[in-house]
């Protein structure tokens, strides 16, 4: 694939074609050239004869947490298009390469690197700057005609080598100009060999699917006057691109971050990874208590599946914080940049592929030809949205409840919406299945229930599924739903219990659940926006300075919205 590749840029310089199209041709190339030199070019990032991962040893979090933070994370003035950037990988090993490809409008920019955790409240540690970088207005994304992918083909811009005190952990690079504009690069930074019992998934192909830059996503495309068409949605999206939306971290400070300080804040032993290291790391799981899923970790691939069902069944824990996860089936291809830079989605058997390999169709996971409901895994399983609500007790099981002061009928403020599971009447969800949590919903031109769950497997792994997308704003508060110690005490036990040794004894039957047929009416394809609030605020954005010097025009279709997590949640 590389070798035809190159072949057709070189027959493309033996043509007669525009200086601009050379010039884009030309980044290609310097790219690739990059990736040859400084990352392997396309060689897999996991080896498939790697030494067995091994224990850790202390707890690095910990002694990390006690090191001097920062709040210069934060950004004063939102940039819209005319500074942003993505990162070749969405994650890192240690000692490893990542590059940086930013566009800027401004004539200089720095790029500051941080550790985000707890840091007595502070929320990050600098780990890296550089300032007084040359700025450079990037080609502009091309856009695919068959599958309306967009994709960045940038020169690179700065190549980081992540020194051995790069802690595991969620990373965001800040692009900031010259009078305070910025926006964000997310990335993870690995563990090496040796493994913290607990794993946390950033849910980076969920972040992709909603990524609206260069005027098409998942859901939607931009049309000519500005409205949203679900017709024009792309087939194909690209990590080779910035994220348009959350300032350039996508749902990261929104669905993910407010867990990742309190899990720091309480010492717990956490590495970090991805969902494409999920994907392309068979021994990601061995060997863990626990596997947390943040948010909204919608789009898995056949390989994310398996690993985790396999894990399940040699005993891991496993705990989804949010809702609608496990739900699309997805594929990946390479990118210039390399594997699995590409994330399929055609959400029908009109996939190409459905002939040749109906199992990797790319239709919902519950649906021909795949038929592998979530909730075999989960005990639950996406239902509709948009719904807003308290959250019922209804099965207080004694271990995971103790020191909650929650006991049947009590409610949790707020906490349900937009997006939330419930059990399903089908036979696929685990025999032993308590219903935590259980609140009426009117969804769908139908009345239903929010199930909040949790699953005993035979092997002795437990799986909790929170089943609505607002859980986190339990450990930071947002504007429906306060902080409530009372939930976090919940978590705490769910997670100390995954890290003993034995579960929980005695563990008493679940409570009698009805499970009923609703016709709950989603419109899967509506363009219907609809925006969650920010769970972790951060600062009231101001317009961006206007410079001295004229402004070229930007790839983006238009300014960023300027907010943490903005959503299009009118569409699971």
């Amino acid at each position: 694939m590389l070798y035809s590749g190159m072949r057709g840029v070189l027959d493309f310089f033996g043509q007669r074609h525009s200086g601009r199209a050379r010039i884009v041709v030309s980044a290609v190339l310097l790219t690739i050239a990059t990736f040859l030199i400084v990352e392997g070019g396309l060689a897999p990032r996991v080896r498939t004869d790697a030494p067995p991962p091994v224990p850790l040893t202390g707890n690095p979090i910990v002694a990390e947490n006690k090191k001097a933070g920062t709040t210069s994370w934060r950004i004063d003035h939102i940039t819209g298009g005319a500074l942003q950037g993505f990162a070749s990988r969405t994650s890192v090993p240690p000692n490893g390469h990542i590059t940086l490809f930013v566009t800027s409008a401004y004539p200089t920019y720095s790029v500051d690197v941080y550790r985000m955790g707890w840091y007595h409240g502070t929320g990050a540690r600098l780990v890296y700057a550089r300032h007084g970088l040359t700025g450079l207005v990037q080609p502009d994304a091309t856009t695919d005609g068959e599958t309306r992918m967009v994709e960045a083909h940038w020169s690179p811009s700065l190549t980081l080598t992540v020194a051995d005190d790069w802690t595991t952990g969620t990373y965001i690079a800040k692009l900031s100009g010259p009078q305070g504009q910025g926006s964000y690069i997310p990335f993870v930074v690995r563990e090496g060999r040796e493994r913290a019992p607990i794993v946390f998934q950033s849910s980076v192909t969920t972040w992709q699917a909603y990524n609206i830059w260069g005027g098409h996503s998942l859901y939607f495309g931009i049309e000519s006057g500005g409205g949203e068409a679900a017709s024009l949605r792309s087939k194909v999206v690209s990590f080779d691109r910035p994220y348009g939306y959350g300032s350039g971290a996508a749902d990261y400070f929104g669905l993910e971050f407010p867990l990742v300080q309190w899990l720091e804040e309480n010492g717990y032993n956490v590495g970090y990874a991805t969902d494409l290291d999920t994907h392309e790391d068979p021994l990601l799981l061995t060997g863990r208590r626990a596997f947390l899923s943040l948010g909204h970790d919608e789009y898995w691939s056949t390989a994310m599946r398996d690993h985790v069902e396999a894990a399940v069944k040699q005993g891991v824990n496993l705990a989804f914080f949010g809702a609608n996860a496990m739900y699309r089936h997805i594929r990946f291809e390479s990118s210039p940049l390399g594997l699995d830079r590409r994330e399929i989605n055609y959400r029908s058997t009109s996939d190409p592929i459905t002939e040749v390999d109906p199992k990797e169709a790319t239709v919902q996971w519950r649906d021909y030809p795949i038929e592998r409901p979530e909730d075999a895994v989960m005990g639950a399983m996406y239902e509709c949205n948009p719904v807003h609500g308290d959250s019922i007790v209804y099965d207080p099981l004694t271990w995971l409840f103790t020191g909650t002061r929650l006991t049947t009928d009590d409610r949790v403020k707020g906490i349900v919406g937009d997006e939330y599971d419930r059990v399903f009447p089908d036979t696929t969800h685990p025999k032993r299945l308590w219903v935590l949590f259980r609140s009426p919903v009117d969804c769908g031109n139908a009345t239903s229930v929010q199930d909040t769950t949790f699953a005993r497997f035979p092997s002795g792994a437990g799986v909790f599924d929170a089943g609505t997308s607002r859980f986190l704003c339990v450990f930071s508060g947002c504007p429906t739903a306060p902080r409530d110690e009372r939930m976090q005490r919940l978590v705490r036990n769910l997670i100390d219990s995954y890290l003993a040794p034995t579960p929980p004894r005695p563990e008493p039957d679940p409570r009698a659940f009805t499970t009923f047929t609703r016709h709950v009416v989603v419109q899967y394809e509506s363009s219907t926006t609809v925006r969650s609030p920010a769970i972790m605020p951060l600062p009231t954005p101001e317009p961006p300075a206007t410079p001295s010097w004229t402004q070229p025009p930007m790839p983006t279709p238009g300014p960023e919205t300027p907010a943490p997590t903005p959503r299009h949640l009118g569409i699971p």
